[in-house]
């Protein structure tokens, strides 16, 4: 039996993981890369190295690493496992104290295998289409199987920093982002509108590094 490193966090977990069964993608807010793109680095310059970038920051360590910056209430995330496929798994912290809407603490959203392909100054966060794979040793046929299906790109990130093959990005907009359309429920339950950032932030973290 294998032993999957993960990390868990409160707003998404990474497992490492073999091609499974198809998924359907999990639902995120629309253009989620604008949010990102509001201070980009110039391209002309070289970007610094993560140990500059990082300078006064708190660290987190796990399957990802992450970086916690006070002054502007940023989360850094180290993407180090380029092109690797992960399981991606958002859940909800804290409930709502609703059994009528369901919004319960540890409510587990819709999963994906996802991998972080780096493509000059993007990072993409790219769910592979396994609704549709070749069954064979030759690889001109899974090449040919994967070019005739579309991919889903989750999220784009911003390269901020690197030092060698690891790059660090800002996910601060991503993990505040509505993974588990909570919006959408409570104004289905007509239980109001919410769909201010502004009034976003992080939750307490509790993330660690364990096995199963």
């Amino acid at each position: 039996m294998h032993r999957l490193p993960l990390i868990l966090s409160t707003a998404l977990s990474f497992f490492t993981l073999a091609p499974a069964s198809a998924q359907n993608p999990p639902t995120l807010p629309a253009d989620p890369a604008q949010a990102s793109q509001s201070a980009q680095p110039n391209p002309a310059q070289p970007l610094p190295s993560i140990a500059e970038k990082t300078r006064g920051m708190k660290p987190y360590t796990g399957f990802f690493n992450f970086w916690w910056e006070e002054r502007t209430g940023k989360i850094w995330l180290e993407i180090a496992k380029m092109d690797t496929e992960v399981l991606y798994q958002a859940s909800l912290p804290a409930g709502l104290g609703s059994n009528d809407i369901g919004l319960d603490r540890g409510l587990l959203g819709p999963g994906a295998i996802v991998k972080f392909s780096h493509i000059g100054n993007k990072v993409l966060m790219i769910q592979p289409n396994f609704a549709y794979r070749a069954i064979t040793d030759n690889p001109a046929e899974k090449k040919a199987v994967e070019q005739s299906f579309a991919q889903s790109t989750l999220w784009g990130f911003v390269a901020e920093a690197q030092s060698g093959n690891v790059v660090l990005v800002d996910a601060t907009a991503f993990l505040l982002s509505d993974m588990m359309q909570i919006a959408v429920r409570l104004k289905i339950s007509r239980q109001g509108d919410y769909i201010s950032t502004g009034r976003a932030a992080r939750f307490t973290w509790r993330g660690r590094r364990t096995s199963c």
